[in-house]
């Protein structure tokens, strides 16, 4: 049993829709990795808020597997469903089918973020920076059909020295949102680079207290969760990258090598409980390599646990690489 930790709770509770975001801290949507098993982990060491993996609009309306991506497990935290596209009516028709779908959810996000160029080449995510009468229509409209708070989530802007920030969220707010995510990074800069705070503070400085603001880019740890927020005025944070392979960054306090040994192997064996062996070890190699960065024996571990064709081999070598790491801890502090 993971010890319960103490969350990063640096500011009061934010409440949205009628569910506390305890500690204001949210684990961002990253595709292909913040699926119900690691929000799960993620909600065990503190985290507030949860936004699914962004679903495509048009997906879910015909039916396809986007719908996997909307699975919830028992004792996840409150979670908005992210949605993405650009036509107006599509948005709310998909969150009319959301609000319908998953009556749990605590929002419809909705991504004007993501900076993939197949995503952005259809005129979708971070691309509506680029039409912000359009990225108002469109929340306005997701307002008015969804029977749940609205929320949305933008980059600093999308091209280099673009700042739409504070311009973005007086039309979010006019349009009915309860909530902006604002990255500190342009479209074009992905994730290279330093976030900008000011960007984020500029945001929260054009609404007040009209409407929460959550920011996010280059939150690690506790110590940068509270100077964003002492830097910014923002209402929250929202963690992505850093949550890969250390749950725990929720938490204020960094677990031994046993414990994070235990995550790793409890986050494997979740995912093929739900998914079986087959496709749970090939899902699981981004999640692994990330558990044991930053041991001295990462480059080796890696290359061990990908080569390893079943779990319980996995499972072997976290342990042995883990146990090595902790026996040299204790040998240098014997000395």
């Amino acid at each position: 049993m993971i010890p319960q930790p103490q969350n990063i709770e640096f500011h009061k509770p934010l409440v949205l829709g009628g569910h506390a975001i305890i500690g204001g801290t949210m684990l961002a949507p990253m595709a292909g990795m913040t699926d119900d098993v690691m929000r799960l982990l993620c909600g065990e060491y503190g985290c507030g808020m949860a936004v699914s993996e962004m679903v495509s609009a048009k997906g879910l309306l015909m039916g396809e597997k986007s719908c996997e991506l909307l699975s919830v497990l028992p004792g996840e935290p409150p979670l908005a469903v992210q949605i993405f596209g650009h036509e107006p009516e599509v948005m709310a028709q998909a969150a009319r089918f959301v609000c319908q779908y998953r009556a749990h959810i605590c929002a419809i996000d909705i991504n004007f973020g993501c900076p993939a160029h197949k995503i952005v080449r259809n005129g979708e995510g971070s691309a509506l920076l680029n039409n912000l009468p359009l990225l108002g229509r469109i929340v306005g409209a997701v307002v008015k059909a969804s029977d749940k708070p609205v929320t949305v989530k933008i980059r600093k802007g999308f091209r280099q020295g673009d700042n739409i920030a504070a311009q973005a969220a007086r039309i979010v707010r006019d349009e009915g949102a309860a909530m902006l995510t604002v990255h500190g990074r342009t479209t074009e800069q992905g994730y290279s680079g330093k976030a900008d705070w000011a960007a984020i503070a500029e945001a929260k400085q054009a609404v007040g207290s009209s409407l929460i603001v959550i920011g996010n880019g280059d939150i690690t740890d506790s110590r940068s969760a509270r100077a964003c927020r002492a830097q910014t005025g923002c209402d929250g944070v929202m963690i992505g990258r850093a949550a890969i392979g250390a749950p725990w960054v929720f938490a204020d306090r960094v677990p031994d090598y046993k414990e994070r040994c235990a995550v790793a192997e409890r986050h494997l064996r979740l995912e093929i409980e739900k998914m079986g062996e087959r496709f749970a070890l090939p899902f699981m190699r981004k999640h692994l390599v990330a558990y044991v960065k930053g041991l001295k024996g990462a480059a080796k571990a890696r290359g061990i646990l990908m080569q390893q064709i079943n779990a319980e081999a996995v499972i072997a070598a976290l342990h042995n690489v883990f146990s090595q790491e902790e026996a040299e801890l204790n040998e240098q502090q014997r000395s």
